[in-house]
């Protein structure tokens, strides 16, 4: 015979399991910012969030359809510090996707509206101007994101050409790629304009 505080110990295990079910997905939805629904713990597309460039974002390397390729970091005279450019080179077509991949890299191709680059926490200052052919574009320098740093360029707005320069320029703390960049590797994102929802693709 099942004794009544044998029945009680077992109903308050079931609602102690039920607790922290709740309270875990409670966290997980504050961590993410988003429903934290079953359905959806440990996918690749939700655990993204966790890892830079903190968003949503394709990590399929063919979906980016340009690279940043180092190109000069030369000293300036006066307050700006050392110029850090890239340049945007072509890597692919989109036509060899399918799907929601080759609408992403059209979109891309055809407005480029934002670059993130991943970057030491400790740089937060170290960048003076940030420019796309010479013309100056707001930046942010994000630090609350995850346990890296984010430059991000806004409000690009340009239909990507190979050849475009993509400069920082760079003073202490971090005067050189080597110091705002992670050993010295800067992982970047691109993204497309909002079409309502913007599309990303992260550097191959």
């Amino acid at each position: 015979m099942v004794r009544a505080e044998h029945i009680l110990v077992l109903f308050l295990a079931l609602v102690g399991n039920c607790a922290l079910q709740t309270k875990a997905a409670r966290i997980m939805k504050d961590d993410l910012g988003h429903s934290a629904n079953p359905e959806h713990f440990g996918t690749r597309k939700l655990m993204q969030d966790y890892f830079f460039p903190y968003s949503r974002c394709n990590h399929e390397p063919a979906v980016a359809p340009f690279n940043l390729v180092y190109k000069s970091e030369i000293p300036v005279p006066g307050p700006w510090g050392n110029q850090m450019c890239f340049t945007i080179q072509a890597r692919k077509g989109c036509d060899d996707l399918s799907g929601e991949q080759r609408a992403c890299c059209s979109d891309i191709t055809r407005t480029l509206h934002k670059i993130q680059l991943e970057a030491d926490p400790k740089c937060d200052g170290a960048i003076s101007l940030a420019t796309i052919n010479a013309v100056p574009k707001s930046f942010q320098f994000i630090t609350n994101l995850g346990p890296t740093a984010i430059v991000r360029l806004t409000n690009i707005n340009l239909p990507i050409i190979p050849g475009t320069d993509v400069c920082l320029y760079l003073r202490n703390p971090c005067p050189s790629l080597d110091k705002l960049c992670i050993n010295g590797e800067c992982r970047y994102a691109l993204y497309s304009a909002p079409n309502p929802v913007a599309c990303c693709a992260m550097s191959p």
